[in-house]
């Protein structure tokens, strides 16, 4: 099914790893002579006032079967970690990038599907010369502050840990960050207890076409969009049966702001999201980064109809035709479904075109971060991400608060880097 998947997407929802891993890692190879010494690159410091802290669970959906791994336990099997806000000093907010990365590479085939993911500095992701800033188990923010949720899902093949800096960025804001990796659209799981699987393909049907039609692939994918989805919704059911409880068997308890709940995903995970979205009320603001289903659609569009009954923010990169694949009918056809969704936002959402070409489809992950350590291609990197984060969180705090800020408040605002666009009954 994912093969199908990543087939159908043919912009939005590339593979991610090889965007991240194998073209990195070839360009990398190319540009270095064989004895030079990679510096490590880091990530950005978090621009918030908490320290990063994280935990992680192993929960199971019993309500769906197994798939994709083949020592799971019965039902839908994710690996799932909260990044929270934290009360330690800044100054010590430092921790692994990845969670049990020697115990990945100590087995080749796990190896290689990490270096897939993570790209050519994964040997400093496991010695820790790449870290992060979330530590594990730290203590959760001093105080009595309940903190909106960010249920975030990564894109094809990728993991969550490939988004660090983008969660940082929002958990040291005040906002709790629940990870979900995704059974079937990441290669590679690592468990909190250290147990790692990988994904398994499923074997074709017998007598099925090698190369099915656009129809197939979609019914296909929009079954996967429905798992990723589902999974949202699980791991929601769980925060807020979890916050009921009492911080000594969950650290979390009466933390979690259950009025204020967002879903964001990159890619494939942004199709996660706004099918979750679509589905759940209690999901107050929908993220989708380059989640669209090109040539068909922006939007999952199932046979049920449903719609966004909360704000969305849409961001995308700005590509000619030539760059989406398809047949000149099929373009026209996608940007008439493009503009009748759009159209059926609700007020307080947004469309965004991001222009500047330095703008690819990995700048929402730490990609372009950790494959360009030297100067200035890091730093025009880290500005990218920045700019994402910067209008993402002003989505967020207006349509949590119902009052518009600054950095949205223009009925349209077109720059070098970007275009705005108000969505329903804001234009």
């Amino acid at each position: 099914m994912q093969s199908k998947l990543a087939a159908v997407f043919l912009i939005a929802l590339v593979d991610l790893g090889a965007v991240l891993g194998t073209v990195a890692h070839a360009q990398n190879e190319k540009a270095k002579p064989a004895a030079a010494v990679v510096q490590a690159p880091q990530l950005p410091e978090p621009q918030g006032p908490y320290a990063v802290g994280r935990i992680g669970f192993d929960w199971i959906d019993t309500s769906r079967p197994s798939s994709c791994y083949r020592k799971s336990r019965d039902g839908r099997e994710m690996a799932v970690y909260l990044w929270y806000p934290s009360s330690l000093p800044p100054a010590e907010s430092r921790g692994t990038y990845l969670p049990h990365a020697r115990a990945v590479d100590a087995i080749s085939a796990d190896r290689k599907a990490a270096i897939d993911i993570f790209g050519s500095h994964w040997e400093q992701i496991v010695d820790g010369g790449v870290d992060s800033h979330a530590v594990e188990n730290a203590p959760v923010a001093i105080g009595r502050n309940i903190f909106p949720i960010i249920l975030f899902s990564h894109g094809m093949s990728g993991s969550q840990f490939s988004y660090t800096s983008l969660i940082e960025g929002f958990v040291s804001r005040g906002y709790i960050v629940a990870g979900i990796e995704h059974p079937c659209s990441t290669d590679l799981t690592v468990f909190p207890g250290g147990r790692i699987v990988r994904r398994e393909e499923e074997p074709a049907p017998a007598g099925q076409d090698s190369q099915p039609s656009l129809q197939q692939m979609m019914a296909s994918a929009l079954e996967g969009i429905a798992q990723g989805a589902a999974d949202d919704r699980f791991v929601l059911d769980r925060l807020t049966d979890l916050n009921k409880g009492d911080a000594g068997s969950f650290a979390l308890a009466g933390r979690l702001d259950l009025m204020q709940v967002a879903a964001m995903g990159h890619s494939a995970g942004g199709a996660f999201a706004a099918r979750a979205c679509q589905l759940d009320a209690r999901i107050r603001a929908c993220i989708d980064l380059e989640g669209q289903l090109i040539p068909v659609e922006l939007f999952p569009d199932f046979s049920d109809g449903a719609k966004f009954k909360q704000p969305v923010l849409m961001m995308e990169i700005s590509r000619g035709d030539s760059a989406m694949g398809g047949t000149r009918a099929e373009h026209e056809e996608y940007s008439r479904k493009r503009e009748a969704q759009l159209s059926d936002c609700p007020p307080g959402s947004y469309y965004v075109s991001l222009q500047e070409p330095g703008f690819a489809h990995s700048t929402f992950s730490d990609g372009p971060l950790l494959n360009a350590p030297e100067e200035p291609v890091h730093a025009q990197a880290e500005a990218r991400l920045a700019s994402i984060e910067k209008l993402a969180n002003a989505f967020l705090r207006q349509s949590f608060s119902h009052i518009q800020t600054p950095t949205l408040a223009q009925v349209s605002a077109t720059g070098s880097d970007m275009i705005i666009r108000p969505l329903g009954q804001t234009q």
